[in-house]
């Protein structure tokens, strides 16, 4: 399962396009976050590493995209793949919208 722009949907569902700037020119940022125990440690690092990396590539999160949301959608999404109270990684990946230039 994964958490699209808050909606969770079965990774085969999903696709970002051939013509997405991510898929064509690795035009897209990452941040792996750990999870022991279903606790989200050091979240807000994350997210101002985050936030660095992304100011560089010039590119904005929305702005409720902040500490609440970010830890709602991964608690969420731990709950539907049946591990919230175990370990997991999970890979937060921004990328621009298709038609977006740089």
């Amino acid at each position: 399962m994964i958490s699209f722009n808050g909606e969770v949907l079965e990774e085969h569902t999903f696709s970002i396009g051939l013509q997405n700037r991510a898929f064509r020119f690795g035009d897209s940022i990452f941040e792996t976050i750990r999870v022991f125990n279903g606790k989200i440690p050091f979240l807000n690092d994350h997210i101002q590493r985050l936030n660095k990396t992304l100011k560089i590539v010039e590119m904005k999160l929305p702005d409720e995209f902040a500490f609440g949301y970010l830890h709602t959608q991964i608690i969420n999404l731990l709950k539907f793949n049946k591990i919230s109270d175990g370990n997991a990684r999970v890979r937060l990946t921004v990328f621009r919208k298709s038609n977006e230039d740089i």
